[in-house]
């Protein structure tokens, strides 16, 4: 054994000094050993592709100044001196030979003679410790056999090898039992220093809160922001911005809201105008999309605070008294597509409700209640009610109706038809009903009365003109009685409850002149 490592000894000495006598071949470029002080002073960035990234085949140069891509190899020059570091997203290697010129065989980052990390990697370093260790074992190994010579030379065959940790030398005699085979615990992939801060430790009932005390304020020039946990405002409310004018006084409160069960999510309050606007979630089921209504300005600042508006839309005596617009006036827009009624928006105001509507079969476009007093008190008495159609494909313009209004305090009936061909003027039609005493039958040349621009059109015969009266009284019968039901109480959607959609209306008929 002795005798072996002496060998051993006398040729690792025999190779130093071979090494040492061969003449050094790694001369510098003349070029670059006589560049100018002010290029090696020069600093300057540009784009390296390392293979097989990009689908290259070797390290390639691009230019960022003019675009050029420079593959490197054995016979490619770039104009490029020295490389100092390299870096991506994920580490930084500064170049240990960056007094040597440029080559296209030195990108290779796992190279520790030539690169080195910013931030180490343990993985690479054990890995190259472990090809380290175990090629210095072989080398061993096949020193031993040739110190042996072939008659101490075992038959060939395969024996297991003993694996003793993370880097262990592989050893050449047989094992007397195969070693376990254990799942080893992943490395930390980055060595990076330790934190001097302490572990930050949020309890879950912190991260629900959200804020401390429930809430948090942000105050601006003109502005103040209220900041919300969830549940933690009484209202709802996740946000409250105020605006201010530069006299100190609110004049505009917006606020957001969540898990609200009438489904409000926004409010903005216009505190000067006097006018509240509430957007409401797709999830209501009256499909309540947006409320708007009025009341005095003092009222509305009176319920203003930092933590947003209490109750806006209550009414007081002031607001009918000093309200800029019509007492009692809202208006509501709904999804229309959702309804089946296809109710776009109604207007309330104190004497005149206005509803209007998308895509009905009936081609009803609008529909306006105007009624005598402007006492909500129920029952109330309609004075007229007026309707607006679209204009059907398969008839004539001027035989379809566009405005019906049931005059039911006059007891007359007018109907409006949509303008004719290359006609200035519509035709009308206006009746008189029949009264209680009289006859339903009794339709007289008195009791109506028709408008025709067209000379070429004949006036319809009576009995088509009793049809059409029948049809239209049944339709007024249907309007007064809904409209009477729905001025019954309070319209107003407390709390984001509508009252429904408005009565089914009958059609209007179409009068069919005889032909010349």
């Amino acid at each position: 054994m002795e005798e072996r490592e002496r060998r051993q000894q006398e040729q690792e000495q025999q190779q130093a000094r071979d090494t040492t006598s061969q003449p050094d071949h790694k001369a510098k470029d003349s070029s670059t050993s006589s560049a100018p002080r002010e290029a090696e002073a020069h600093l300057h960035f540009w784009v390296l592709v390392l293979p097989p990234q990009r689908e290259v085949t070797t390290p390639t140069f691009v230019e960022p100044t003019t675009g050029q891509v420079m593959p490197l190899g054995p016979t490619h020059t770039v104009p490029y001196v020295r490389i100092h570091a390299v870096f991506d997203h994920t580490n930084y290697w500064a170049c240990v030979k960056f007094d040597e010129a440029v080559s296209y065989d030195m990108f290779d980052l796992s190279e520790r003679s030539v690169w080195l990390p910013l931030v180490e990697d343990a993985t690479a370093m054990s890995t190259s410790s472990s090809a380290t260790t175990r090629q210095a074992a072989r080398s061993s190994s096949r020193q031993q056999e040739q110190d042996d010579g072939p008659e101490h030379q075992q038959p060939a065959q395969e024996t297991p090898r003993a694996h003793v940790g993370e880097g262990s030398v592989e050893t050449g005699v047989e094992a007397s039992r195969p070693a376990p085979q254990t799942r080893s615990k992943p490395t930390n992939v980055l060595k990076v220093p330790k934190s001097w801060a302490r572990p930050i430790t949020i309890t879950k009932e912190a991260l629900t809160q959200r804020f401390p005390r429930g809430w948090r304020e942000e105050v601006y020039r003109g502005a103040a922001v209220r900041r919300y946990s969830p549940f933690s405002h009484q209202r709802g409310a996740t946000l409250v911005l105020t605006f201010y004018s530069d006299d100190g006084s609110a004049r505009e409160v917006r606020e957001e809201f969540e898990h609200r069960e009438d489904g409000l999510v926004g409010r903005v309050s216009d505190l000067q105008a006097g006018s509240v606007v509430e957007s409401f979630a797709k999830t209501r089921r009256d499909t309540l999309k947006r409320h708007q209504y009025w009341r005095t300005p003092s009222s509305l600042a009176s319920r203003a605070g930092l933590a947003g508006m209490d109750n806006p839309s209550q009414v007081e005596e002031s607001d009918e008294r000093n309200s800029t617009h019509t007492p009692g006036e809202e208006v509501f827009m709904f999804h229309s597509k959702f309804r089946v009624d296809a109710l776009r928006s109604r207007t309330i105001g104190g004497t005149v409700w206005r509803e209007e509507f998308d895509e009905r079969p009936d081609l009803l476009l609008a529909r306006s209640v105007t009624f005598i007093s402007s006492d909500p008190t129920p029952p109330r008495a309609i004075q007229k009610i007026e309707e607006e159609f679209g204009c059907p494909v398969d008839v004539e313009p001027h035989l379809a109706v566009q405005r019906r209004v049931f005059q039911l305090s006059e007891g007359r009936i007018l109907l409006v038809y949509h303008y004719g061909r290359h006609r200035l003027l519509q035709p009308t039609r206006s009746f008189l009903k029949p009264s209680n005493g009289q006859a339903a039958t009794a339709l007289t040349p008195e009791m109506t009365h028709g408008f025709q621009p067209d000379p070429s059109v004949a006036e319809p015969a009576m009995p088509q003109l009793w049809a059409t009266l029948q049809a239209e009284m049944e339709a007024e019968g249907a309007g007064a009685g809904g409209g009477e039901a729905r001025s019954g109480g309070d319209s107003s959607p407390k709390g984001g409850q509508d009252r429904g959609g408005a009565p089914h209306r009958p059609p209007p008929t179409y009068i069919r002149y005889p032909e010349e």
